[in-house]
C-alpha cells in the first residue's frame, strides 16, 4: 500500500499530525509519504517542487479570483480559497499513491481540479472546519467577519460541486469527535462516511525531564512556579492571546509566578521582569524543555479541534488549563488539568488565581501514562491502516 499525505506546510499543528501519522504507518511497514508545498528536507517528506516566485503568483491570482469581495484582512486567522494554480494532481507522488490523505491544504490544493482528476480513494483528515465551509476555518469567523459571507458561499458552492462530481471514493476523518459530529451535519460532507481517528504523539521526543533541568537549559529562574502559553502569534484571536493578556493584567499577585511565552509577541507586551519571551520555536527538543519547565500550560482557545500542544504537554507530564470548548473537552479532565467554563478573561483570571492559591500537585508520570494509553500511537496507526486497507478493497 502506498499512502500519500498532503499538507500545505511542513510546520504547524496539522503538519506535525500528518508527519507523525505517516511515520506511525511507516513503522507498520506501510510505504507512506507527506507532500508539502514548500521545500523541506526530511526523510518521508517531499515538496511540490515549485518556487517561491510561483507561490507569490498563486497568491496574487487567488486575490484576483476573489475580487471585489476580499481585501487583506489582518484580524482573521485564515480565510482560504479552494482555487490554486498548483497542479498537485499531476505530481508524480500522487500518481504513484494508492490512496490520498488530505490534511490542511489551503493555499496549496486546487479542490475542483484535484477531485475531478484524481480517481483513487481520498481520505479527508480534518484539522478544522474548512472542508465543510467555504473560506472560513472556524464558526466564530462567520460571526466576526460577516463581510466575507458572500465569498464564503461562492467557495462553498465550488467545493460542493467538486465533492459531488468526484470520481473518487471520499471518506472523512477527524481527531476529535466534536469535529466529526459537526461534519456529519454539514451540507458538504454529511453524505460521506465518517470516522474518528485521533492524532498520534511523538512520545520519544516529548518525555518527562526534571523541571529544574528544563529551566536551566532555557535560562529561566527556578525560584517561582511557571505558567506557559504557546501560540504562533499572541494576536491570534481564536487562540485566546488577548484573553490571557486581559486576565494577567487583572491578577494582582502575578509577580509571584514566572510566565513563559512562546510565539510572536509584540515587544511592548509583557514588560515585567517575570515574563520570558522565547519567540517562535520549531525545534521539538526545545519545545520539550518548555513544556517540562512549566507547572501549568495555559490553553485559552475560543475554538479548537484537538490541539497537538495539549498532547505534547501531557506527554511531558505537564497539566493544562483550558476552556470547555470543542475537542479540548475530550483531552482535559481533573486528572491532567483544569477545565474551565466558557471563554472569557474573567473566567481565566479566576482559574489562574485559584491555581496560585492552591496549586494541585498532579502526578506527572500518571498524566504521561494516561495520555500515552488513551492516544496510543501504535493502536491508532493500526486503526487508520485498517481503514485505508478497507477503502482500497471496496
Amino acid at each position: 500500500m502506498k499512502v500519500l499525505h498532503i499538507n500545505t506546510y511542513p510546520h504547524g499543528g496539522a503538519a506535525y499530525a500528518a508527519i507523525r501519522m505517516s511515520k506511525a504507518l511507516q513503522d507498520l511497514g506501510v510505504d507512506s509519504k507527506v507532500l508539502v508545498r514548500d521545500e523541506f528536507k526530511q526523510d518521508g517528506i517531499v515538496s511540490s517542487g515549485k518556487s517561491v516566485f510561483f507561490r507569490k503568483i498563486t497568491k496574487l491570482w487567488q486575490k484576483w479570483k476573489a475580487f471585489p469581495y476580499i481585501k487583506e484582512e489582518k484580524d482573521i486567522e485564515t480565510f482560504s480559497s479552494p482555487f490554486s494554480l498548483y497542479p498537485i494532481h499531476h505530481h508524480p507522488e500522487v500518481a504513484k499513491a494508492d490512496i490520498i490523505v488530505l490534511h490542511w491544504v489551503s493555499l496549496f490544493l486546487d479542490i475542483p481540479s484535484f477531485f475531478k482528476e484524481v480517481n483513487k480513494p481520498i481520505v479527508i483528515y480534518m484539522h478544522d472546519m474548512n472542508y465543510f465551509k467555504g473560506g472560513y476555518h472556524y464558526a466564530e469567523d462567520e460571526v466576526y467577519f460577516p463581510h466575507l459571507h458572500h465569498l464564503d458561499m461562492r467557495y462553498k458552492a465550488a467545493k460542493k460541486k467538486a465533492y459531488d462530481d468526484s470520481k473518487s471514493m471520499i471518506t472523512v476523518t477527524a481527531p476529535s469527535q466534536w469535529l466529526v459530529d459537526l461534519s456529519k451535519k454539514s451540507d458538504l460532507l454529511g453524505q460521506f462516511e465518517h470516522h474518528h481517528i485521533r492524532n498520534v504523539i511523538d512520545s520519544d521526543t516529548f518525555d518527562i525531564i526534571s523541571r529544574e533541568e528544563a529551566r536551566r537549559e532555557l535560562g529561566i529562574p527556578n525560584d517561582k512556579k511557571i505558567l506557559l502559553f504557546v501560540s504562533e502569534s499572541i494576536k491570534n484571536r481564536r487562540k485566546g492571546g488577548q484573553i490571557l493578556l486581559d486576565a494577567i493584567k487583572n491578577i494582582k499577585n502575578i509577580d509571584d509566578v514566572n510566565v513563559v511565552i512562546i510565539g510572536e509577541v509584540d515587544n511592548d507586551l509583557f514588560k515585567s521582569e517575570n515574563f520570558y519571551k522565547l519567540g517562535r520555536i520549531y525545534d521539538p527538543q526545545k519545545m520539550c524543555l518548555a513544556y517540562n519547565s512549566a507547572d501549568l500550560y495555559i490553553m485559552p482557545s475560543r475554538e479548537d479541534n484537538l490541539p497537538n500542544v495539549i498532547l505534547e504537554s501531557h506527554s511531558c507530564g505537564t497539566p493544562v488549563m483550558a476552556f470547555s470548548i470543542g475537542g479540548i473537552t475530550e483531552m482535559v479532565n481533573n486528572e491532567n488539568g483544569y477545565l474551565l467554563g466558557s471563554p472569557s478573561s474573567d473566567t481565566l483570571q479566576k482559574g489562574i488565581e485559584d491555581w496560585m492559591k492552591v496549586p494541585i500537585e498532579f502526578d506527572r508520570m500518571k498524566i504521561r501514562s494516561n495520555v500515552l494509553k488513551e492516544f496510543n500511537t501504535k493502536e491508532t496507526a493500526k486503526r487508520f491502516f485498517t481503514l485505508l486497507e478497507h477503502k482500497l478493497q471496496q
